[in-house]
């Protein structure tokens, strides 16, 4: 990488690649190179890496226990003549990131020279001495005459790890071959040597995850060329641990080296690596042999930074090395295909086809769609070799035929003339068949082309079901919001393929409005949700009642429930009202259609603030369907509409109706159907909700263990079981028993299905409850887990719970990046998180904005979003400023005005529920907590300063 380009890069790329430097003298240099003559940029770069390597920064307390204990070690210098044990070292062969390798004499029980290999000095701390020992333990497990041997292994005085293996003495692969000129198919022969010796270490369960030229030495045996597979320094065990020191991969820590490595090492995103990331490095270097250069370019990988390189890793489709190398310059071209004893023309010919699609199946970004094992990649290598029908092509005819004829000449000679001979015979009879045919195919060209546009429309359907109710929602329950968004905006492209066959743009279209703004769902974009209504609305005429997902009636219904939500306010309560009409006017009338309207514009007005007017149309829909054949429809419809009454109920201080309401719709937990199992839990929500605001704690934790008992035992389906645990600590939390409550939430937000949500709340109840351990390790699970793809109000609340004490430089630089989320959200989380910013600058050091909150806090607009405004009238926005602004004004000696700020927290925050005061903290109760760490924190401040507490 040249000068001018590192000084063109940020501070924060500059110090995420020194800190992967590996001794203090390396890192000076690469300043010194990074730098240059700007020493602002170095001035920040410093501060950045005096923060990392401080010892009280919370973020190097590990989450683990016992992760981030270091090894202490007492440096020796190795060199020719040192005595480890029994054997004595004559030369360095060369060192690796971690290790260096030596030439070793030894002289008992036999005489032999051997390498040794051992931690270089600087290096033993315990993460790099559990991959030594990973590597040590992953070359004693196989035994392959391709994989260098592993001899002897033991730890010097110092406590340092060494391993004795046979001595290599090759040159790598790609240069073997290119110093003798090995033809394209003996290249192949060698290459299916390391294939087997790959297929051994994966079936005694080891990945290599750095195959590259450098790790394949190939040395002579009797004038004959055998490849040798060494250094597993960061290879992975399939079957568990290799050692017992072995520790997971830190967040964000780059493992392999980019040009080689797969996609889903890249990714970093916690997803399982297997032995096919193996095949896609394999088929690099497969590449490499076969055109002299990898798929993508290493300086360029090397240049762009880490989140482009990855993104490039990820994304970037490569070229087929036969097209790859006819855009070769003249002069490269004709050296690569010298080293290759091949004319350029010939080259290109041999590579392009068979060759092609092999090294491209290896290449494939989706694993599933690579060669499940090295040895399925070197049988198709060895049919390829035999000319025979390989298994990465698409068998056409034409292509077993060329097969056929390649493998049996004479034959085929001799059958062309026979074949020759009938067809001359038959040409006038075909010639007239044909004419016939014709008129034939003529007659069915129509039917057969609607047909494959049907199987073709079919195929995108299931492949984008697929995607959008499994993939998508699994990536937004680990806080990908991002990586889902740009997933829709492909599937919209899908979509518009589909405009031929409207059924299935119908299905897609709905699915796609559902994530947008179904409860479950963390984008709650209503505009993107209606553009998708919009559509499905022109649609509508065009497909067939047996094709739709609901009656029709109740899909024109739904479709104002979207206008509603995006602010089409009018629009939406002037059709509504003349669908109610309608219905009313049909013969019979169609009252149940009648309550569907009710249901969409009474949902919408409870959230709107408007109580009285929903309970009015909710029990008028209520009324409508009680009469009804309570079918499966019918009871979606109840249970969905006293969910919706119970809240307005709950809203206007009727706890004990709203609790009346919601018991009386609920099905007993043997009749939960999985269609239901959603809604029984917001009803039981609803009831405990209702018991929690008359302080009938222990009724709401009765009734949600007796439910979760029953639901558990009927397969109920587990993220249902996992909201129902978190309902029962969020009863503990809301009445004061913060320590009953946080061991249930803190093992909510570290299970597989917990959410960004769950592991924020589970940390606001932490930290106001003064359990600081656990507050750091919920903080660093969110930032590992969901700091990278949040967006909107995932990113709101992992913002608060970083923000909610005082952090080291680079995990404020972290919440930096989330409010600049949080401020381009498309949902309510801006309208929320009002003063956030504010926040944000004062624990970078900037009071004013801060300070001047709190004057203003009276004066704050109540958020204008439907989704929030009933959420607001419980809000803890009022003390979280007050107490905010205290700290603030308390710092800058402002005593009266942060006397006063304080004590207006206190007027609104309230005093702590007692056993023998019970009192509700709220649906909020997150929040709550959240105000009452800054009130301790605010009351330090003003004491430090001198200025009475109120």
């Amino acid at each position: 990488m040249s000068e001018p380009q590192l000084q063109r890069r940020s501070e924060k790329e500059i110090f995420f690649e020194m800190i992967e430097k590996a001794t203090p003298q390396e890192r000076a240099d690469y300043l010194d190179m990074a730098c240059g003559n700007d020493l602002l940029l170095r001035r920040r770069v410093e501060d950045l890496l005096a923060k990392h390597f401080q010892q009280d920064g919370f973020m190097q307390e590990p989450a683990v226990e016992g992760a981030g204990a270091a090894t202490t070690f007492v440096p020796l210098a190795e060199g020719s003549g040192t005595i480890i044990d029994r054997y004595k070292l004559l030369e360095k062969l060369g060192e690796g990131g971690f290790g260096a390798v030596y030439v070793a004499e030894q002289k008992e029980p036999v005489r032999r020279r051997l390498a040794l290999k051992i931690i270089k000095l600087g290096m033993d701390t315990q993460q790099v001495v559990a991959r030594f020992e990973a590597e040590r333990q992953a070359l004693a497990l196989m035994d392959h005459p391709n994989i260098a041997k592993v001899l002897d292994a033991g730890a010097t005085e110092t406590g340092r790890p060494y391993f004795v293996m046979e001595l290599v003495r090759g040159v790598p692969i790609t240069q073997y071959c290119d110093d003798n000129n090995l033809p394209a198919h003996k290249r192949v022969e060698l290459f299916i040597t390391v294939c087997q010796a790959i297929q051994h270490a994966h079936q005694k369960g080891i990945i290599h995850r750095d195959i590259k030229p450098s790790n394949i030495l190939v040395t002579l045996h009797d004038g004959v060329p055998v490849p040798k597979v060494i250094d597993f320094g960061i290879a992975k065990a399939t079957q568990g641990d290799l050692t017992d020191k072995t520790i997971y991969t830190q967040f964000q820590q780059f493992i392999g080296t980019p040009a080689y490595i797969s996609p889903e090492q890249a990714e970093m995103s916690g997803l399982d690596v297997d032995t096919r990331s193996d095949i896609y490095s394999l088929g690099v270097l497969l590449y490499e042999l076969l055109i002299g250069r990898t798929p993508l370019d290493a300086r360029e990988l090397l240049g762009s930074g880490l989140d482009e390189m990855r993104r490039t890793i990820r994304e970037r489709e490569p070229l087929r090395p036969s097209a790859r190398l006819r855009m070769f310059p003249p002069e490269e071209l004709t050296t690569t295909a010298r080293r290759r004893s091949a004319e350029a023309p010939k080259l290109i010919k041999a590579l392009r086809g068979d060759l092609d699609w092999i090294v491209m199946k290896c290449l494939e970004k989706d694993r599933t769609r690579r060669y499940d094992s090295a040895n399925a990649l070197a049988d198709d290598l060895g049919r390829f070799l035999r000319d025979e029908p390989v298994v990465a092509r698409p068998p056409s005819t034409l292509y077993l035929f060329k097969k056929l004829v390649r493998r049996n000449k004479r034959v085929a000679i001799a059958a062309g003339t026979v074949a020759l001979a009938l067809m001359l015979a038959l040409a006038v009879a075909t010639l007239a068949f044909l004419r016939e045919r014709d008129a034939r195919l003529k007659q069915q060209a129509a039917e057969e082309a609607k047909q494959a546009e049907t199987v073709r429309a079919d195929a995108i359907k299931e492949f984008m079901e697929k995607l959008l109710k499994n993939t998508a929602p699994e990536l937004l329950l680990q806080g990908h919001q991002r990586p889902v968004r740009d997933l829709l905006k492909e599937a919209d492209q899908f979509a518009r393929a589909l405009s031929n066959a409207p059924a299935a743009e119908f299905h897609v279209r709905g699915l796609m409005a559902m994530l947008y703004l179904d409860d479950n769902s963390s984008l709650l974009d209503a505009e993107a949700c209606y553009q998708q209504v919009k559509r499905t609305n022109e649609l509508l005429p065009r497909v067939p009642d047996d094709q739709l997902p609901a009656p029709r009636d109740v899909l024109r219904v739904g479709a104002t429930r979207a206008a509603l939500w995006s602010g089409r306010v009018d629009e939406a309560l002037a059709e509504l009202a003349a669908l109610k009409d309608e219905f009313r006017r049909r013969s019979p009338p169609e009252l149940r259609l009648v309550a569907w309207c009710l249901a969409v514009e009474g949902h919408w007005r409870v959230w709107k603030g408007e109580p009285a007017v929903a309970e009015a149309q909710l029990t008028e829909a209520l009324r409508l369907v009680a009469n009804d054949t309570a079918d499966q429809h019918v009871l979606l419809l109840s249970y969905f509409v006293r969910c919706q009454l119970a809240q307005a109920l709950t809203d206007r201080g009727a706890w004990a109706e709203a609790e009346k309401v919601a018991r009386e719709g609920l099905s007993l937990p043997v009749k939960v159907t999985p269609d239901l199992a959603y809604l029984h839990y917001l009803m039981l929500v609803e009831i405990t909700d209702a018991l929690c605001s008359q302080t009938r704690f222990a009724e709401a934790e009765s009734v949600l263990q007796k439910h979760k008992r029953e639901l558990a035992a009927k397969d109920c389906p587990p993220r249902i079981l996992l909201a129902l645990e978190k309902e029962f600590a969020k009863v503990l939390a809301r009445s004061g028993r913060a320590s009953e409550a946080l061991p249930i939430l803190m093992s909510v937000a570290t299970n597989a299905l917990g959410t960004a949500s769950d592991c924020a709340d589970a940390a606001c109840v932490a930290i106001g409850s003064g359990d600081l351990a656990r507050y750091r390790q919920l903080c660093a699970l969110g930032l590992a887990r969901f700091a990278a793809g949040a967006e909107g109000i995932n990113a709101l609340a992992l913002t608060d719970m970083l923000l909610a004490a005082p952090q080291d430089a680079v995990v404020t630089q972290v919440a930096g990046d989330l409010v600049k989320r949080v401020e381009q959200a498309r949902d309510f989380s801006k309208e929320w998180g009002a003063g956030t910013r504010e926040w944000l600058e004062f624990r970078q050091g900037r009071l004013a904005g801060a300070a001047a909150l709190w004057p203003k806090a009276c004066e704050l607009p109540m958020p204008a979003s439907p989704i929030i405004a009933r959420i607001s009238k419980s809000d803890y926005r009022r003390p979280l400023i007050a107490f905010r602004s205290a700290l603030a004004l308390a710092q800058l000696g402002r005593a009266d005005e942060a006397r006063r700020a304080y004590a207006d927290g206190i007027k609104h925050h309230g005093l702590s529920p007692t056993p023998k005061k019970l009192r509700d903290l709220g649906g909020v109760y997150p929040r709550w907590y959240l105000a009452e760490a800054h009130r301790r924190e605010a009351e330090q401040a003003l004491k430090a300063k001198g200025i009475a507490v109120p």
